[in-house]
């Protein structure tokens, strides 16, 4: 008689429990939804990097956002550099509309064993670029890390520098870039 009851029980607390899950995936999408401002038919951006500075800099740290929320970090692990080739940073959906892309690039001197003291300075630069996605136009960006400037007339920490470059002609051009901040 008491075996009833209890299947009874498990079976309500079972609906229970499907109701609470059902309920928690229509939140995390409404949150996702506001928050990440991504939805299941959104425009897929594919956006890499390519570090081309030169030998005098390591890559030590990288952090990218889109609207303002993290997307991709990296530091370097067990004092073994960042890469210098392609490295894809985010590949999502994206609602169609105006977005900005920023990204932080920490660098290291990099002065061997002749200009060791080097080794010491590092080397910050942010910079930020608005795009805007169009249904049917997905817009692929990669992120150019370059020396700006020359040996003479620039110094080391004003020669990182972030380039943005999309294949989409309809996003708006140039760059907002802060230059690079040394320290000790």
């Amino acid at each position: 008689m008491g075996r009833p009851d209890a299947l009874r029980e498990v079976d309500r607390r079972i609906g229970d429990l499907k109701d609470q899950i059902f309920r928690a995936k229509a939140r995390l999408s409404l949150l996702s939804e506001r928050h990440l401002r991504t939805s299941a038919g959104g425009v897929v951006t594919a956006v890499s990097q390519r570090n081309q500075l030169g030998m005098l800099y390591r890559l030590v740290r990288v952090v990218y956002e889109v609207d303002g929320r993290e997307v991709f970090r990296r530091d370097e692990e067990n004092n073994k550099p960042i890469p210098t080739g392609d490295l894809p940073i985010w590949d999502g959906p994206l609602r169609p509309g105006e977005h900005t892309l920023s990204a932080t690039l920490l660098y290291r001197g990099n002065g061997s064993r002749v200009f060791s003291y080097f080794d010491e300075y590092t080397y910050s630069v942010s910079a930020a670029h608005r795009f805007v996605v169009q249904e049917g136009s997905p817009p692929r960006i990669r992120v150019l890390c370059r020396e700006k400037g020359s040996f003479a007339t620039t110094s080391l920490e004003n020669r990182p520098s972030i380039e943005f470059v999309t294949d989409d002609s309809k996003a708006p051009k140039g760059t907002a870039e802060k230059g690079a901040d040394a320290s000790r």
